[in-house]
């Protein structure tokens, strides 16, 4: 009895270090309905270049037709970048902004929405935006809304990949 007690113990002790070295749940900064409105957002006028893959333009001369159905403004910045917009998902966007915080992210789609506004546009559409923005690249929405203030970086806001 005591050599199966004994036994117990360390394999109760055992999964306690299991459990701790277990990898915790990145942080959670925005809300689900901050990436929904952030998305609506997004289709009203940052689609239009980003496309809706969120994946950008690549400057191929392929897409240039694409570019004549922009608004006229729209056309202009696009054709004055050489085609290329940048990609708001996946690997690139992550080389850029992987390392930065999601306030450095606010910051430029605050900057960005002020030269093509979506519809409806408000104080939060900024920050709505960038929570669909981190939402689509792999961050889990959580009960805290992004601010402003918020400096997460970005690389931190993904599930460990094992």
């Amino acid at each position: 009895m005591k050599n199966l007690l004994l036994a117990a113990g360390a394999l109760a002790a055992g999964g306690c270090f299991l459990l701790t070295g277990q990898d915790s749940p990145p942080p959670a900064v925005y809300t689900a309905a901050q990436a929904t409105e952030g998305r609506t957002a997004y289709a009203s006028t940052c689609g239009k270049c980003h496309l809706d893959s969120l994946m950008g333009r690549t400057g191929d001369p392929g897409e240039l037709p694409a570019v004549d159905s922009l608004p006229a403004v729209m056309q202009d910045v696009v054709r004055g970048a050489g085609g290329m917009v940048p990609p708001l998902a996946g690997a690139d966007f992550m080389k850029v902004w992987g390392a930065r915080t999601t306030r450095d992210l606010a910051l430029r789609v605050q900057n960005a929405v002020g030269g093509f506004p979506p519809e409806g546009k408000d104080k939060e559409t900024y920050l709505n935006l960038t929570a669909y923005f981190l939402q689509a690249n792999g961050a889990s929405a959580g009960a805290k809304a992004l601010t402003a203030a918020t400096a997460a970086k970005i690389r931190s806001l993904q599930p460990a990949k094992h």
